[in-house]
């Protein structure tokens, strides 16, 4: 299974929590993909499904910890999907709306 993670982050302490992020990705051996760290994109072309579980259940946890400031603007959590965000996880960002990380639609 391929997985991937692509991680925007602005702010002040952006840097700070890419590199919380990108600590969790390599402790699932979690490689840079296209974008480099820069963008915090990390993908791994061997995971298991359970392992990708753990790792999601992980980067949530740093996401909602974070104390801020710093804005996510975009987070796509993708499974043979690179490099089309379109296709990104529809949970994950009912998820950081729930968190409110990013800002819902407005209706």
């Amino acid at each position: 299974m391929r997985a991937i993670i692509r991680v925007s982050i602005t702010g002040d302490s952006g840097s700070t929590l890419r590199n919380k992020l990108a600590g969790i990705a390599d402790n699932y051996d979690f490689r840079t993909g296209p974008g480099g760290s820069s963008t915090g994109t990390w993908q791994n072309s061997n995971i298991s499904e359970s392992d990708f579980a753990k790792f999601q259940a992980k980067y949530w946890d740093a996401i909602a910890s974070h104390p801020g400031p710093g804005t996510l603007d975009n987070l796509w959590c993708t499974i043979d999907t690179w490099p089309h965000p379109e296709n990104h996880d529809d949970n994950m960002e009912k998820k950081l709306i729930e968190l409110g990380l990013i800002p819902g639609d407005e209706k």
